[in-house]
C-alpha cells in the first residue's frame, strides 16, 4: 500500500514483531489475533484521528521552537498511528502495546517537566568577577543569578512561549495515546480469548465426535467380525 516503506521503517524500530510465528507456537495468547479489529475499537477512530492531529500539531512546534529530539520522536508516533489506522485498522496488533509503553513513558517525563516549570520557569546565569592570586592558590569569584519567568510570558518570544505551550500540549496527547493504547490492547486481548474458547470447544467438540463414531462403528462391525472368524490351519512351532 502507500504506507509500504514506512511499514518497514517501523518494522526495523520494532524488530521483535518478526518474532510473532515463533511467540504463536509457544503461546497461542501471546500474539493478538491478526486483521480487522473489534467494533469497540472501531467506534473510537474518532479519538485515534483526535490523536493524529495532536501529534502533528506537537511534532510541528517542536522542530519550530528547535527541539529537534522531541520532534522526532513525536513524528516516530505520528507515522505509527497513521500506520494503525491505516487499511481498517488491520494493522494495529503489530503495535498497539509498544506505542501505548511510548505514550506512557513520554507521559511520565512530560508531566515531571510540566509540574517543575508550573511556577515559572528558571534561567541560571553565571558570570565571573574577579580572580585573586595568592602565592600559590588562585581564588575564582562569580556571580550566580536565577531569573524565573512566568510559564507564558509575551515579552520572551514565539520560541519560548511555543515550548510552554507544547510543554502544557504534550502531556494531554500523550494521555489520550495511553488511554487509546491499552483500551484498543483489552479489546483485543478479550476478542483473542474469546476466538480461543470458540475454538478449543470446536475442538473439543470434534474430537467427541470423532470418538462416539468409532466407538459406534466398532459394536456394529464386531458381530459381523465374529461371524467371519476361522480357526487357524497352518504348521505349529514349539519355541525353547
Amino acid at each position: 500500500g502507500r504506507l509500504g516503506p514506512l511499514r518497514s521503517v517501523l518494522d526495523l524500530a520494532f524488530p521483535f514483531q518478526n518474532f510473532r510465528t515463533e511467540l504463536l507456537m509457544q503461546n497461542p495468547e501471546a500474539v493478538l489475533v491478526t486483521g480487522p479489529p473489534p467494533q469497540a475499537i472501531l467506534d473510537k477512530s474518532l479519538a485515534w484521528q483526535t490523536l493524529i492531529v495532536l501529534l502533528a500539531i506537537t511534532s510541528v512546534l517542536r522542530f519550530a521552537t528547535l527541539d529537534i529530539i522531541g520532534g522526532i520522536l513525536a513524528g516516530l508516533m505520528l507515522s505509527t498511528v497513521a500506520l494503525m489506522m491505516d487499511n481498517g485498522m488491520v494493522e494495529m496488533p503489530r503495535y498497539i502495546l509498544v506505542f501505548g509503553a511510548l505514550c506512557l513513558l513520554s507521559l511520565v517525563f512530560d508531566l515531571l517537566a510540566l509540574l517543575v516549570n508550573l511556577g515559572g520557569r528558571s534561567e541560571v546565569v553565571i558570570q565571573p568577577l574577579s580572580v585573586e592570586r595568592d602565592h600559590s592558590n588562585v581564588n575564582f569569584t562569580y556571580n550566580k543569578t536565577v531569573h524565573t519567568t512566568p510559564l507564558f510570558d509575551k515579552e520572551e518570544g514565539f520560541i519560548y512561549n511555543g515550548r510552554s505551550f507544547v510543554m502544557c500540549l504534550s502531556p494531554i496527547t500523550m494521555l489520550l495515546g495511553t488511554y487509546l493504547s491499552f483500551h484498543a490492547y483489552c479489546e483485543m486481548r478479550q476478542s483473542w480469548h474469546d476466538v480461543m474458547a470458540r475454538w478449543q470447544n470446536g475442538r473439543d467438540n470434534l474430537v467427541a465426535n470423532i470418538f462416539n463414531d468409532a466407538e459406534n462403528q466398532g459394536v456394529a462391525s464386531q458381530p459381523e467380525q465374529l461371524h467371519h472368524f476361522e480357526r487357524f490351519q497352518g504348521t505349529n512351532y514349539r519355541l525353547g
